[in-house]
């Protein structure tokens, strides 16, 4: 295992699963401290028990990326209990019924609600967490 991240933090949002999950795990086989940024408190807390099964130092924040509370509570723990954030990797997504349809058929607010959770709220929350970003 290659300790070159030993001493960073990571946090993934979206982690419990899928690419975010598989982020974490290589992140924290490298060394980091991985938190996993999850909007479900028990799945983000599953996947942390299964990285700490496999020695990865993993711990779960409960983040909603489109919820300016859970970001500001998630800045608040993150500086209360590493000081610093060195690695973000903002993965989050939202699904809808509209992801199975063309994009041509979608609806505007559907459309915008996906750009704010994917652009607008990293913008907002990546200064909030990590102060030099």
């Amino acid at each position: 295992m290659s300790e070159d991240l030993k001493g960073k933090v990571a946090l993934i949002t979206g982690a419990n699963k899928g690419i975010g999950y598989e982020i974490a795990r290589q992140l924290g086989s490298r060394g980091a401290t991985v938190l996993i940024g999850s909007r479900d408190i028990g799945r983000g807390q599953e996947a942390a028990n299964k990285f700490r099964f496999s020695q990865i130092d993993a711990r779960t924040i409960q983040l909603d990326v489109s919820d300016q509370k859970t970001i500001n509570s998630a800045a608040k723990q993150i500086e209360s209990e590493f000081e610093k954030l060195d690695i973000l990797v903002n993965n989050a997504g939202i699904i809808s019924d509209s992801d199975r349809l063309p994009p041509s058929q979608v609806d505007i607010e559907t459309l915008r609600h996906t750009y704010e959770t994917k652009f607008t709220h990293s913008k907002l929350k990546a200064p909030r967490i990590n102060p030099g970003a």
